[in-house]
């Protein structure tokens, strides 16, 4: 990795239940930056979420449209959100 930042192609979120981490990636799959911390999703409330991931990714997004891909508990978590019930 070089000293001098590139803004990434794209984002890789992997968010589980006690870790979050962070990677900002280059179209040909380089590791530009990374972050991370115990912020997991079982020790935030909902309308946590967003401030949180984005004190990891703000410094990477820059004025064009990054996206971000996410694995883990997160996944989940957003689904239940959005379930709804069929009788």
């Amino acid at each position: 990795m070089s000293n001098e930042f590139t803004y990434p192609d794209w984002i890789a979120v992997d968010w589980g239940t006690s870790n979050l981490r962070v990677w900002a990636m280059s179209a040909d799959g380089e590791v530009l930056a990374q972050n991370g911390s115990d912020q997991g999703m079982s020790g935030l409330d909902p309308d946590e979420f967003e401030v949180t991931l984005l004190s990891h990714i703000a410094p990477w997004l820059g004025n064009d449209h990054t996206p971000v891909i996410a694995c883990g508990t997160v996944s989940y978590t957003h689904l239940r959100a959005h379930e709804t019930r069929h009788d």
